[in-house]
């Protein structure tokens, strides 16, 4: 068989051989006359597995599937405004409910709307994806009448994701900056 592999990468030169052995170095990753490297031939088969999964086709599918989340959706009333593949920006109006005894929201209201968003943003193209671990900063006190958060992948791997999530306010004050770690489960 003419295919050969250099420096990582995977060639095929020729179209001879047998149908056997091409289709193997093709499900290798090789492509006719362009080397791939292995990454990248990973990174095209997560692709394909993912095309074949049911994405959100429209933001109200978005919105349906997280009407689930009911403490996010429902008790602090986070409403999705945006997504698309890797990409989520969601708000909630601040009422009395946000509020803590300083009359500031409270700390764990926005840490909801940061998974919330984070999590609308991971699983946006299909794959089952959980918070592992996440880190919040709180960067200045919230004291508009709209907060709202935007997620998306600073990493993105098979088996785990890593995004950042900026929280503000209608005067796009900083109000808390999160990065979360995904678990890619299904």
């Amino acid at each position: 068989m003419p295919g050969i592999r250099t420096g990582g990468e995977q060639h095929i030169n020729s179209l001879t051989g047998d149908l056997a052995t091409i289709d193997r170095w093709i499900e290798e990753g090789c492509e006719w006359g362009r080397p791939i490297s292995h990454e990248a031939f990973l990174q095209v088969k997560a692709e394909e597995e993912i095309s074949e999964m049911e994405k959100f086709k429209s933001i109200d599918e978005v919105r349906e599937y997280f009407s689930g989340d009911k403490f996010a959706t429902e008790a602090a009333g986070i409403e999705i405004v945006e997504a698309r593949a890797q990409y989520a920006k969601c708000r909630f109006r601040v009422e009395d409910v946000h509020l803590n005894a300083a009359n500031v929201v409270m700390g764990g209201a926005i840490y909801t709307l940061a998974d919330l968003t984070f999590a609308v943003a991971a699983n946006s193209e299909g794959v089952h994806t959980v918070t592992a671990s996440s880190n919040i900063s709180f960067l200045a006190p919230a004291t508009g009448k709209e907060l709202y958060a935007e997620a998306k992948p600073i990493k993105e791997g098979r088996t785990i994701c890593l995004y950042e999530v900026r929280v503000y306010d209608e005067t796009d004050r900083n109000v808390a900056y999160a990065t979360m770690t995904g678990a890619h489960v299904g």
